[in-house]
C-alpha cells in the first residue's frame, strides 16, 4: 500500500508535469466519471495536493478529482503522451500539450465540488487525526514541563 511519503512524491511529480497547464484530453474508466471528460477539456489544472494517502487535483471550474490509491493504485507520468507499458488497469488519464498523468489500478476515484472536498469522509478523518495528535503532543509537552520546570534541565526549545 502506498504510504504518505510516496503519495507526496507522486503529487510533486504530477504537479511538475501537468499543474498550471491546459487540459487537452481526459479519460476516465468509470462510467460515473465519463460526463466530466468534456467538462474538463480546455481547463487549467490549478493544483495537485496530497491529503494523507489521497491526492486532490483541482481544476479551474469548481471541480476536484479525489483519488486514493488504495492497495494497488499508482500514478505514472509520460512526457510524450504515450501510455506507460504496464499490466495495470488505466483509471484516469490527463493529457496536456507536453505531459500526461496516468492513474492505474486505483478504485476510489471521485469528482468533488470545491465545497465538498473538506467534507469527504477520508479528508474529514485526517483533520480529526491531526487534532488528536496535537492534543497528545500538548499533553506530552505539559507533562515534560511539569516534571522539569523547576530544574535547569528543562529543554528551552519548548
Amino acid at each position: 500500500m502506498p504510504e504518505g511519503p510516496e503519495i507526496w512524491r507522486a503529487a510533486d511529480k504530477i504537479s511538475d508535469a501537468i499543474a498550471g497547464k491546459e487540459i487537452e484530453e481526459v479519460f476516465f474508466a468509470f462510467d460515473e466519471l465519463k460526463p466530466f471528460e468534456l467538462q474538463l477539456k480546455g481547463l487549467k489544472i490549478d493544483s495537485i495536493t496530497p491529503r494523507g494517502k489521497a491526492i486532490v487535483t483541482a481544476f479551474g471550474n469548481n471541480l476536484n478529482l479525489y483519488s486514493h490509491n488504495q492497495l494497488y493504485g499508482k500514478w505514472m507520468i509520460s512526457k510524450d503522451g504515450n501510455e506507460p507499458d504496464t499490466n495495470r488497469s488505466l483509471r484516469v488519464a490527463i493529457h496536456t500539450s507536453d505531459s500526461s498523468a496516468f492513474l492505474y489500478s486505483a478504485s476510489e476515484i471521485e469528482m468533488l465540488e470545491d465545497d465538498e472536498v473538506e467534507n469527504h469522509p477520508y479528508i474529514k478523518n485526517l483533520d480529526r487525526m491531526l487534532f488528536t495528535l496535537i492534543q497528545h503532543m500538548n499533553k506530552f509537552y505539559s507533562d515534560i514541563k511539569a516534571v522539569h520546570l523547576k530544574t535547569e534541565s528543562f529543554p528551552h526549545c519548548f
